[in-house]
């Protein structure tokens, strides 16, 4: 997971003296042009800086990232159940029996879950398919016969790979659902969350052409003078 990863490359950073090659290259250079540096001086202020500025605030991010974003098995089990090998490899039933049990569990699905698991083998198109999760979703006979994994294809499908986009979106959503626009419908508001994040920049975006649109799409209340 990029989680891990991210925390592995922070402890190597952290354990990466601030005095290293480029520094005493750096100083080198200073050196041979005549620029007086107190190599000592410099060497403790930097060993310094790395015991109580630098280490503390890594400690803290990590702990940051790894409090945000805890592990979870959810993904580990959808990617376990997105693989059409998994279901006819021996040595991963116990795997994915617990990934089945584990999203069963987590969104409320039938106990037809598991059976269906078992019958997958069984249907040759859907093992074939190189987007086995696409096609539990567009099959019509795949969806009839696999209720629960396309219910869990479903899921899969809208689960996002971070949650940055979702937060930028939820932040464009209060700047266009204001207080002044409290009494706002649903189909509106998705209409101008997509223009607002899909869109052009507002700089590029024709406002009067827009305008002109609205004012001669019906006998408005309010007239519209365009100059």
């Amino acid at each position: 997971m990029h989680q891990e990863s991210t925390v592995k490359a922070l402890e190597a950073k952290k354990h990466k003296p601030t005095y290293n090659d480029a520094f005493q290259k750096l100083i080198q250079n200073l050196q041979q042009n005549d620029v007086p540096v107190n190599v000592t001086d410099v060497e403790a202020k930097l060993q310094e800086f790395d015991e109580v500025t630098k280490q503390p605030f890594i400690n803290r991010l990590m702990t940051n990232i790894t409090e945000r974003f805890e592990s979870s098995n959810i993904m580990q089990a959808f990617k376990t159940v997105s693989d059409p090998t998994n279901y006819i490899t021996s040595e991963k039933k116990a795997e994915l029996d617990n990934s089945v049990s584990l999203l069963s569990r987590q969104f409320g699905l039938q106990l037809e879950l598991r059976s269906e698991a078992e019958d997958i083998p069984h249907y040759k198109s859907l093992m074939e398919s190189t987007n086995f999760m696409g096609t539990l979703l567009a099959s019509t006979t795949a969806k009839q016969m696999f209720k629960n994994l396309s219910a869990i294809a479903k899921i899969y499908k809208t689960l996002p790979p971070h949650t940055a986009d979702c937060e930028r979106d939820f932040s464009r959503m209060k700047l266009v659902k204001t207080e002044l626009r409290n009494r706002m419908k649903e189909p509106t508001l998705d209409c101008l969350m997509r223009i607002s994040i899909n869109g052009p920049p507002p700089d590029n975006f024709p406002y009067v052409k827009v305008v002109k649109l609205w004012s001669e799409k019906k006998d408005r209340r309010y007239k519209v003078r365009l100059i």
